[in-house]
């Protein structure tokens, strides 16, 4: 504001900014994909330290305490963010606890296919 009581082009930017919601500073992509990467290994690794956890039952689940870092992921940067830290969480706990054999015997070479095949086999 200036000493006469005006508001300046950038102060009146900053307010709207400020004022308006849902209008806030936009995300750059770098920090979206350091927190997808962060989060994601952040994930993985504390439900592997709770992977100890089984629950019998229908489905032969366990408890996984750490699925609140991929909602407050979500929450903070986005759903996107969020379903890719679970996801990549979840792609590393089934690979460092067994569930997910890679590459499947025998392999195709396509990506894709061979994860969804290990899938399928284990």
């Amino acid at each position: 504001m200036r000493h006469d009581g005006h508001i300046t082009g950038s102060q009146q930017r900053i307010a709207t900014t400020i004022d308006t919601p849902g209008h806030g500073p936009a995300i750059s992509i770098q920090r979206k994909v350091l927190a997808v990467v962060v989060g994601g290994v952040l994930y993985g690794v504390l439900s592997w330290i709770t992977n100890f956890s089984a629950v019998s039952g229908a489905f032969d689940g366990n408890l996984r305490p750490a699925v609140a870092i991929p909602v407050v992921y979500g929450f903070i940067y986005g759903p996107w963010v969020g379903f890719l830290v679970d996801f990549l969480g979840n792609l590393g706990l089934d690979y460092s606890s067994g569930f997910l054999g890679y590459p499947p015997d025998p392999a195709t070479g396509n990506l894709l296919r061979d994860v969804v095949a290990a899938y399928v086999l284990n």
